[in-house]
């Protein structure tokens, strides 16, 4: 395996192709929050609260370019945007597969590794949905897979059962995330306000 080239697949290339008409709702979600909370929280609290909103999605967007996934010999390193990564030995995964789920905007495929905790995760950029739509998607994921199969013991595999965390897709988890974070500025802002 020594003898095949290392992949590594960044966010940049992944979200070139997004589809812009559908992420353009999320400005007009902005322009929405910042009507109703200049209207109801007046100035400087809509200020806080816009402010929160774009360095949230500001934080998000640079993490979304800069991560990357790079496989070969050593293992899988998945670094989520900031930082060098961290590099996962074979011997610490069990599973690697394409997960198949549904949100808001139609259905989505992911590649997650399994490792020897149990532990679940989504690699960064090997994603595929409507909204982010990546023609090398099948490919990158059957090298990968490929990799991890030459790269373990048939013996030490096992198939992950799918729990809550697991059958959610990364924009799930960062909408929730989105919504908590949300939820807490709107809070800080009103106790403030009173």
């Amino acid at each position: 395996m020594s003898a095949r080239r290392e992949l590594t697949v960044r966010g940049r290339e992944r979200y070139r192709h997004a589809r812009w008409s559908k992420i353009g709702l999320l400005a007009a979600v902005l322009l929405v929050e910042a009507a109703v909370s200049g209207a109801r929280l007046g100035a400087t609290a809509a200020g806080w609260l816009l402010g929160g909103t774009f360095a949230f999605a500001g934080l998000n967007f640079i993490r979304m370019r800069r991560c990357r996934t790079t496989v070969g010999a050593a293992g899988v390193t998945i670094s989520s945007g900031f930082g060098r990564g961290r590099t996962h030995p074979w011997h610490e995964i069990r599973w690697v597969g394409v997960h198949q789920g549904s949100g808001r905007f139609g259905e989505y495929f992911t590649l997650r590794v399994t490792f020897d905790s149990g532990r679940t995760r989504s690699l960064p950029a090997l994603q595929r949905s409507s909204l982010y739509p990546d023609p090398d998607f099948d490919a990158n994921s059957e090298e990968i897979i490929a990799w991890w199969k030459a790269s373990t013991d048939p013996s030490t595999r096992f198939r992950p059962t799918g729990n809550w965390l697991y059958r959610k897709s990364p924009e799930q988890l960062g909408r929730l995330l989105g919504v908590v974070i949300a939820v807490v500025i709107v809070v800080v802002v009103f106790l403030i306000q009173t």
